[in-house]
């Protein structure tokens, strides 16, 4: 929908997307929302690129990680076999439509970066 409200041209529907967006940030599931959508994205374009630039795929990796670490044990309280999963069945999917995507590549990286991030945040109590 934001999406739509900057390419429009329409300023009735300028002003109704807008009002929605408005009373959604009013309502407290569109917050618990946007953790989750975060993850998702990130999540998405790790698939998406696993077949292209190391350098971007460690980027993205990166901020999973960085995200997970301030999610947890709250918000993501299992990231790193929820990233295998998540990971298993966007790989399968772009499989299928007939994209040529490696899972190894990316599940390494995200291990890889997972224990370097954790030692290096600044984690208080149980999180550690």
């Amino acid at each position: 929908i934001i999406v739509q409200l900057y390419e429009s041209v329409d300023p009735h529907f300028q002003k109704s997307a807008q009002e929605y967006i408005q009373n959604l940030q009013k309502q407290q599931y569109a917050w618990d929302l946007a953790p989750q959508l975060l993850a998702s994205q990130l999540l998405g374009w790790i698939v998406r690129l696993s077949g292209g630039s190391n350098v971007v795929v460690t980027k993205l990796c990166l901020a999973l990680t960085a995200y997970a670490i301030q999610a947890v044990p709250d918000i993501w309280s299992n990231f790193i076999p929820d990233f295998f999963e998540m990971l298993h069945s966007g790989v399968i999917a772009a499989q299928s439509q007939g994209q040529s995507l490696f899972f190894e590549l990316p599940l390494l990286e995200f291990l890889t970066v997972v224990p370097e991030e954790v030692l290096r945040a600044d984690l208080i109590g149980e999180r550690k």
